[in-house]
């Protein structure tokens, strides 16, 4: 659980709600404020556990708050019933959460002995405006071309060992006039 609290920690900090949901094989009891209500009353080493997480990491399992539950049951096995799958969240989020609803009359089990949970979150979206992208004038597109053409051309010559002095010179000034000088360090076999 320390890794979770670790990573939730850093999350958090950047700014993210954070939600785990799943079966963490933990009884928490009926005690209000750590337990759920109309659960039974045992706590198991696990629950203990939970509670130590949820209360360490400053979490709230939401299956607690009667108000935003609906159902109660997670698993379910012929006359055997049990909370031990939770909705949980960041504290300082509980105020989005909408609702949890246990299915705990089997209505999407698929024949699991775990009731799925459905989570509904509020969220406001910020409405940002993009950075509009300064479009490409086509006369500098025509000249990158040129400046890359350029350069494969170089580093043919260079390979057939067929140059000038004067075509390296103009392959080196359009390198440096269109910014391809580092493409062009990086195709060469000897440094410039």
């Amino acid at each position: 659980m320390h890794v979770l609290t670790s990573e939730a920690a850093t999350m958090r900090a950047h700014g993210y709600r954070v939600v785990f949901m799943g079966d963490f094989n933990s009884r928490v009891g009926s005690v209000p404020g750590q337990g759920i209500t109309g659960n039974s009353s045992d706590i198991t080493k696990n629950g203990e556990r939970f509670i130590a997480f949820l209360n360490g990491g400053n979490f709230t399992h939401i299956n607690g708050q009667s108000d935003l539950t609906t159902g109660l049951w997670t698993r379910q096995r012929a006359n055997s019933r049990s909370v031990l799958d939770y909705a949980v969240i960041s504290s300082e989020h509980l105020h989005t959460v909408r609702n949890l609803f246990i299915d705990d009359h089997g209505l999407y089990s698929g024949g699991s002995d775990h009731n799925f949970l459905f989570l509904s979150l509020m969220d406001e979206f910020v409405k940002r405006k993009r950075v509009a992208v300064e479009p490409v004038k086509k006369k500098q597109a025509q000249e990158s071309l040129v400046a890359a053409m350029s350069v494969r051309y170089f580093l043919s010559s260079l390979q057939q060992k067929s140059f000038n002095p004067n075509f390296i010179l103009q392959c080196l000034s359009k390198c440096l006039r269109f910014n391809s000088l580092p493409y062009l360090k990086l195709q060469l076999p000897f440094s410039i």
